[in-house]
């Protein structure tokens, strides 16, 4: 095959490709978005999944591009453009562990299938300089009023969320490395595993479409609390200094703002809950997951 052309591409653009399997290259499957491989549901969780397929990712930019175009929500990135090309993606052999997916034939296909790609969906989109957690780090620092700025993001970032899953579109991976910022605005990108109700979905996805309602919200303020606690403690396991950082007689505690040891402390239990999930997750991947728990922490916030 003739080598392509090496494409000049400006700084203002970011460029993904997205491995197309064979079975989704086919006429007959383009641009469906239905769970060829018939994969479990908690192939959603972000544990290492590979997302349920191409199309769907473009058919979220797409719906993604109506909503900022139209301004109804303009912090998500623009989808300039979009191609089948015949390029091999990375292998995605290392994004597998068959043990922790409970050994599921279904995720083995899926995987061997990418790895097996000739071609790729190549999405040019809107590039944006820092994540939201180089941009955290870098103002913490020298930040006057870290407590208005992380009300600042709550806020904004529940108004992109609530948007979004108002509009039958849940993300599932909101994390502060999947927000990007010019230093103005933040935009949510990554839409590898998102799921929405325009996608041609299976009666077990619908239903738990249903049951994580508050899923991305929950995720992002889990995201901020990570965030606020790393600037205090640098453990890997950020869980364990939270409750130092907010128990009054703790040395740690004494480190910290007021306002923001107490915007921690009502944080915490809808952030322990979470953990919890994903630790039963961890060691049984039928886990439900607690969303009427979770909302009624919400709710109280």
């Amino acid at each position: 095959m003739e080598q392509l052309p090496c494409l000049a591409i400006p700084h203002t653009f970011f460029v993904k490709l997205l491995p197309l399997t064979a079975f989704e290259l086919l006429g007959q499957n383009a641009p469906s978005t239905v769970n060829y491989f018939q994969l479990p549901t908690y192939y959603q969780y972000r544990l290492g999944s590979c997302g349920f397929g191409a199309w769907r990712e473009v058919e979220a930019h797409q719906l993604a591009n109506q909503w900022v175009t139209s301004g109804r929500c303009v912090q998500l990135p623009l989808l300039h453009h979009w191609r089948v090309l015949p390029i091999a993606p990375t292998r995605y052999d290392d994004r597998i562990n068959l043990e922790l997916w409970g050994n599921c034939e279904a995720i083995h296909q899926r995987v061997g299938a990418i790895s097996a790609a000739t071609h790729s969906i190549v999405l040019v989109l809107e590039n944006y300089p820092l994540t939201l957690s180089q941009w955290f780090r870098e103002q913490w620092s020298h930040c006057d009023d870290p407590m208005a700025m992380v009300m600042h993001l709550e806020s904004t970032l529940l108004d992109i969320l609530s948007f979004i899953n108002s509009q039958g579109l849940l993300h599932l991976d909101a994390h502060f490395d999947n927000i990007l910022t010019d230093g103005q605005q933040l935009f949510l990108t990554d839409y590898g595993l998102t799921l929405s109700k325009q996608f041609q979905l299976d009666a077990a996805e619908l239903q738990f479409f249903k049951q994580h309602h508050n899923f991305d919200i929950c995720t992002a303020l889990t995201s901020l609390v990570h965030a606020i606690v790393s600037r205090y403690d640098g453990r890997p396991y950020w869980r364990q200094a939270l409750p130092d950082l907010i128990h009054a007689e703790h040395e740690l505690a004494k480190t910290i703002p007021a306002d923001i040891r107490a915007y921690l402390i009502s944080r915490t239990p809808l952030v322990m809950k979470i953990g919890d999930f994903y630790r039963q997750l961890m060691q049984d991947l039928t886990t439900p997951y607690p969303a009427a728990e979770l909302q009624e922490i919400l709710a109280d916030l």
